[in-house]
Formats: structure tokens, C-alpha cells, sequence
């Protein structure tokens, strides 16, 4: 849990496009086993280049959002990730699906 991060779990480009323009969603999520490759792409880009359009009630709504996470419920730490990054670096992770 990551305070002002707002996920989304997207699986085309419509999904992907209102998340931006109405949730502000700075994180999006795809299923690459399901979505394929090209489509990924196209969700990507258009994620990228959507723009939020800020409203009364998507302000609202993101407040809300913002407000559900407490202090103690923080679980961020900026070495979090640290272990995964080594990982990455001496080979331990593919970009591809063998089956």
C-alpha cells in the first residue's frame, strides 16, 4: 500500500483511457498472459497519453480513495523493491512466456 497511488487493472483501451481521465490512475496493471503483446501496447500508449479531466466529483471520488489508506496501513519503503531489482539485473527474470 502506497499512499496517492491509484491502480488500475485494465484490459483494453477504454479501461485503460477512463482510468486516467477519471480516477487520475498513476499505475496500471494488465494481464500479459491474457491481453497479448500488440494489445498491451495499445493500452500502454493510450494510458500514456490520456490526460485527467478534472471534475467536482472525481475529486471527490480520488479524496475518498486517498482517505482509505492510514498510517499504519502504509507498507512502503524505498529499498522495497531492492531485492527484485538484483534479481533482475543477474539474469533471474524473463520478458517471455515459455510453454
Amino acid at each position: 500500500k502506497v499512499p496517492n497511488a491509484r491502480v488500475a487493472l485494465v484490459r483494453d483501451i477504454t479501461s485503460a483511457r477512463l482510468a486516467k481521465e477519471k480516477y487520475n490512475c498513476n499505475i496500471i496493471g494488465v494481464g500479459g498472459t491474457i491481453s497479448g503483446i500488440d494489445l498491451i501496447k495499445d493500452i500502454v500508449e493510450t494510458f500514456i497519453n490520456a490526460s485527467y479531466i478534472q471534475t467536482s466529483e472525481s475529486d471527490q471520488l480520488i479524496e475518498r480513495m486517498n482517505q482509505l489508506l492510514t498510517d499504519d496501513q502504509v507498507q512502503y519503503d524505498a529499498n522495497q523493491f531492492n531485492k527484485y531489482i538484483d534479481k533482475w539485473n543477474k539474469g533471474e527474470y524473463v520478458d517471455e512466456v515459455k510453454y
